[in-house]
């Protein structure tokens, strides 16, 4: 009977794959395959993938990345030995992550691993609410970027205004389903000075400053 784990947690450390023991012929478990990946929640995502062969593993440990398989963070819990899925909370809400799976099996007071899973594929999760965050670079020279989240969809406007209050350029008019988004800023046609940005999105309003350095 197949069963799942409810609750799994990131921990903070690096599991280097290197200390990991691979087992040779007739002692490693199959290599899980097909890894996919869901958005479960704002803040949660589903894992599922099909055990290999041969079954004779323990459990499952599913790794996650967030930075496009740069560095990889083993999850503090496992699945156990039937299962074909987990659910891993605790993420980043602003996040997109992938994952891998790998089984594990222990022997006599030694424990084998199988390689690595495939990657899956990316999972966006949702923002649980507003934000407008710093334009970055800042300052900048001629471009920037401006990201912003909004829980559901709604109406959405960007807009750039000199120190004036004078509106210069709209980044953004457009209805908006939740998510988090970017959108990019240049300057070429504007003198240098301090510009003000400004975010509307339902009754959510929010402003802040960049600098334009030529």
């Amino acid at each position: 009977m197949k069963r799942m784990i409810y609750v799994l947690f990131a921990i903070t450390f690096i599991f280097a794959t290197s200390t990991l023991v691979f087992a040779g012929n007739g002692e490693t478990p199959g290599v899980p395959q097909n890894v996919k990946a869901e958005v479960y929640s704002p803040s949660a995502a589903i894992v599922k993938w099909v055990p290999g062969n041969p079954l004779n593993q323990t459990d499952f440990w599913v790794y996650a990345s967030s930075d496009n398989g740069s560095t990889w963070i083993p999850l503090a819990g496992f699945a156990y030995k039937n299962a074909d899925s987990c659910i891993v909370y605790n993420l980043d809400s602003k996040g997109t992550y992938i994952f891998k799976v790998l089984a594990r099996r222990f022997d006599r007071g030694i424990t084998y691993y199988s390689k690595f899973s495939n990657v899956s594929n990316e999972v966006t999760l949702l923002p649980t609410g507003f934000s407008l965050n710093q334009n970055f670079p800042n300052p900048f020279n001629p471009t920037t970027v401006i990201s912003y989240s909004v829980p559901s969809t709604l109406r959405v406007t960007l807009k750039i205004y000199n120190v004036l209050g004078k509106e210069v350029m709209t980044l953004v008019d457009a209805e908006k389903t939740a998510g988090n988004y970017n959108a990019t800023f240049d300057a070429s046609n504007l003198p240098s000075g301090v510009y003000i940005y400004r975010i509307q999105a339902g009754k959510f309003s929010e402003a802040k400053r960049m600098v334009l350095v030529k």
